[in-house]
């Protein structure tokens, strides 16, 4: 969230954003071009990937290592697979990355309109469960990976905030794909999931000695 301005925080009425998230957009961008300039099989491989994500296709956990149908937009909270971890593969929005980099490579902007439609998907079908009472240690809204809790599991929680979550912002806030009530929707979710990442893990790993923490 540090990249980004606070909600509210504007100049003549337009959301005032970081130092840090201009240059780091920047350097996205350059990155970008060289790959395109001199990396034309990685170009291209990136693009494919995108290309069956923007179909709702997706190599994933029991997929053998084919595309198969999440959804389009993804159904969060189902496992298509025989593989329990399809839940958390799909709720740390891996497939985003691919659909990111096609953008900057191309400037598509299909390729950035559809993780935007899935950010909203994705809040609007995945509201925050109630926190438990300080005493129950069992947390099964925030530790378990069937379907129905999987989005909220600390560890893609976490994962997606720091990988794919942090990207969609580097990328695309100050962009028309990401206009400020975006941006203040996509701040106040970032800071709801930050709430059981600070609370929960160390009540569960008290000497932070688990990666889940």
């Amino acid at each position: 969230l540090s990249l980004m301005a606070l909600p509210g925080q504007s100049n003549n009425g337009n959301v005032v954003f970081s130092a840090n998230l201009i240059t780091r957009q920047n350097q996205l961008r350059q990155a970008a071009a060289l790959i395109a300039a001199t990396a034309p099989a990685l170009r291209d491989n990136i693009i494919a990937k995108a290309d069956l994500a923007l179909e709702g296709r997706l190599v994933i956990s029991g997929s053998n290592g084919q595309p198969i149908f999440v959804g389009n937009p993804p159904e969060w909270k189902a496992i298509k697979t025989g593989d329990s971890h399809y839940g958390s593969d799909l709720n740390r929005m891996w497939h985003w990355l691919p659909l990111l980099k096609a953008y900057l490579l191309t400037g598509d902007g299909r390729f950035a309109r559809k993780v935007v439609e899935e950010l909203d998907s994705w809040i609007e079908a995945c509201p925050r469960p109630p926190f438990p009472p300080a005493t129950d240690r069992r947390f099964p809204d925030y530790y378990a990976v069937d379907a129905e809790h999987v989005p909220w599991h600390c560890l893609n929680v976490g994962i997606r905030m720091f990988e794919s979550w942090r990207m969609l912002a580097e990328t695309l806030v100050g962009t028309e794909y990401l206009p400020p009530e975006r941006v203040v929707r996509l701040s106040k979710s970032m800071t709801e999931q930050a709430g059981p990442v600070f609370t929960i893990s160390p009540a569960l790993f008290c000497n932070a000695d688990h990666n889940h923490y």
